[in-house]
């Protein structure tokens, strides 16, 4: 069957799913998106997400789509928390209006329906790795936003018979992604700092608190999954996407910091460190019911971290940023 994959937002992972999907899966692509074009599209067609829900249906009925990702809305937790309002309307009012259309369409869809959610719908957790059998009780507003897309796909699927299939990611980074968030902003400051001080030489990062450990997973990896949960997953389940092993931050500087030549000397700063990294010091998920469908990680630590190094070298001059809270 051949794949028509329409892709509703434009961020880090929508960009990057989308180059990814036409370019070496040789799926047909098209994305909506709200208030911003990335540039990072390229090529891809994309057209601004309509207004009224006629419009939206007509184009959703020519697009045709096999697959859809529902992709919008900020993942960037001090953001949501500053304007929660502005948070709703990005992932849940937009969503509940795709997902309306799409049980108008003329012929229903043959693939899947991804709703992006995050790990923090989890709250917080004693076991590690946490499975997708954990209670949902979210701690944030982050959180609690993401669970109210769960159970807004679940209406629709038990209700409307859409193939929805909730996603809860936890850490999800590469080249490309916005420094603000942790890993991009470590591989800037090292990459500022090794062309300032040549190998070997001593670099300062300023960072939250490195003592927790998260899990991290390569954009890579992520598309991978979605590629797996698009042609595999079950309707109404929920899949946590994940690596499956958890990296102490302050390990990562030092990783990052050997990938370029240099060593690094870390400075904490307080204003960077979140609630979350003071109530939960591991936050680990486990990906079983996602491999059990054929899917693994392939990109390990040290090339991811290599990668995005390489990619931010050519602008490090530009300013280095702090690092950014970890989710």
């Amino acid at each position: 069957m051949k794949r028509t994959l329409l892709i509703v937002g434009s961020g880090f992972i929508a960009a990057e799913l989308a180059r990814t999907a036409q370019r070496e899966w040789g799926w047909s692509v098209e994305v909506l998106f709200r208030n911003y074009r990335n540039p990072a599209l390229g090529e891809v067609p994309n057209f601004p997400l309509p207004s009224g829900m006629d419009e939206l249906v007509r184009l959703l009925d020519q697009v045709r789509p096999t697959d859809v990702v529902i992709a919008t809305g900020s993942s960037f937790v001090p953001e949501i928390n500053r304007d929660v309002e502005k948070a709703l309307d990005q992932h849940l009012n937009g969503t509940l209006m795709i997902l309306d259309a799409l049980t108008r369409l003329k012929q229903p869809l043959r693939g899947r329906v991804l709703l992006i959610g995050s790990a923090s719908e989890y709250g917080e957790f004693s076991e590690s790795p946490v499975d997708e059998r954990h209670p949902a009780l979210p701690r944030d507003h982050y959180g609690l936003i993401k669970l109210s897309l769960r159970h807004l796909g679940l209406h629709f699927h038990r209700v409307h018979g859409l193939p929805v299939v909730h996603l809860r990611q936890f850490n999800v980074t590469g080249p490309g992604q916005d420094g603000r968030f942790v890993l991009p902003s470590i591989c800037r400051q090292i990459a500022q700092g090794a062309l300032a001080s040549g190998s070997g030489g001593v670099v300062r990062v300023v960072a939250g608190n490195t003592s927790v450990r998260r899990d991290f997973l390569a954009i890579a990896d992520v598309c991978r999954a979605y590629r797996t949960l698009m042609l595999h997953g079950e309707p109404g389940d929920v899949y946590n996407i994940c690596s499956g092993q958890a990296h102490q931050i302050s390990a990562l500087i030092a990783m990052a910091a050997e990938v370029a030549g240099v060593r690094a000397e870390i400075e904490v700063s307080s204003q960077l460190v979140r609630e979350n990294d003071k109530a939960q010091a591991v936050i680990l998920g486990d990906p079983s019911r996602l491999r059990s469908l054929g899917w693994a990680p392939l990109v390990p630590m040290r090339e991811l971290l290599a990668q995005m190094i390489e990619r931010l070298t050519p602008v490090a001059g530009e300013g280095a940023m702090p690092a950014g809270k970890q989710r």
